[in-house]
């Protein structure tokens, strides 16, 4: 069976063009169904002449709900037993795919890394227990035991919500040392100044939000603490 990469892109033709030369490239036989998502500055020309299968909205949506949408499809309506979700601010080694389905686990990531070049060096043996949402296989029992993404958080922490709720569950989710290149923020970076502003203001309503459910913030010591049993 092949895997299923679904790519979100939203802009910066740069770095989709470098993400999707990545996937095309993998060891492993693999679909890629890009998610055009409102984009810009020449993304949506690129994506219509690529080998890849394509789904469009015309206007942005957050990304929560745009996983959920996904996510949905795969496994509701195509009835697949994993996906794997890409941001287009990524580059993979041929071998990722590879190694993040033969790991077996139910939520499993590689390691954003900044710079290329650390990308040379493989561990898959060596496990974290906190995952980097940028790249990540789900399979279908976590979305049947957990869920969607919590959609009132549109553009920031709805990732670490979905871990705290998959670490409430009893579900392993981790990442392992297969490293990929992440250029972070990499949407806030391309997008113009009023977009950026738009995306900070929700950012920050979003914070409020994820504080209002939980009594702390991602990275505070607070936060860990939902954790300390991991640890």
């Amino acid at each position: 069976m092949n895997a299923l990469a679904i790519v979100p892109v939203r802009v910066s033709i740069s770095m989709t063009r470098a993400c999707f030369n990545s996937l095309h490239e993998q060891d492993l036989a693999t679909t890629i169904l890009a998610i055009d998502n409102g984009s810009t500055d020449g993304c949506s020309q690129y994506l219509r002449s690529t080998r890849v299968e394509l789904i469009t909205y015309p206007r942005p949506i957050g990304l929560s709900r745009l996983w959920n949408n996904a996510l949905s499809m795969a496994f509701d309506q195509m009835g697949l037993p994993y996906v794997l979700m890409v941001n287009n601010d990524t580059v993979l080694r041929p071998d990722t795919i590879r190694w993040l389905v033969a790991d077996g686990g139910p939520f499993v990531t590689g390691i954003g890394v900044s710079s290329m070049e650390q990308t040379r060096t493989t561990d898959a043996t060596n496990r974290r227990n906190h995952p980097d949402f940028s790249c990540y296989l789900i399979r279908k029992e976590v979305w049947d035991t957990i869920g969607g993404f919590d959609e009132s958080m549109v553009t920031w922490a709805s990732d670490n919500d979905y871990h705290v709720r998959m670490h409430q569950a009893g579900i392993d989710a981790h990442c392992i040392g297969v490293p990929f290149y992440h250029v972070a923020s990499g949407t806030l970076k391309n997008v113009d100044n009023d977009t950026r502003d738009a995306l900070q203001k929700q950012a920050d309503a979003d914070r409020i939000t994820f504080h209002k459910k939980y009594g702390c913030l991602p990275g505070s010591k607070e936060y860990s603490e939902l954790f300390r049993q991991e640890d």
